[in-house]
């Protein structure tokens, strides 16, 4: 009985962590995983969620992540989960990271 509790308990935890309609990427507000998110496999604007995300998590693909809206400006490619998006440098920027930065995404 308690391993079929556990089994429960993974797969509760496991959907709490991914946005409805994800299947390639979701993005979190805050570092870790942490407030609003937004899921999906291909999202040309991003509404209430653009220049919000903080950390991401992606679902066995990789993801081309955009500055802006249509999949436009500089991109980030992920193919692992990124708790934390101040440890992602945007290209040809000194200081600048992929925090409060995403507008769009698609998966390939």
């Amino acid at each position: 009985m308690k391993r079929i509790h556990t089994a429960v308990a993974a797969v509760v935890v496991a959907a709490a962590v991914i946005a409805p309609g994800a299947s390639a990427a979701t993005i979190h507000e805050h570092i870790n995983d942490g407030g609003a998110a937004l899921g999906g496999e291909n999202k040309s604007t991003l509404g209430a969620m653009n220049d919000e995300a903080s950390s991401l998590r992606v679902y066995g693909r990789t993801v081309t992540f955009a500055q802006d809206a249509y999949y436009r400006g500089n991109r980030f490619v992920a193919w692992k989960d990124q708790p934390d998006l101040r440890q992602a440098k945007v290209p040809f920027s000194v200081f600048a990271t992929w925090t409060d930065e995403i507008s769009s995404w698609y998966a390939s």
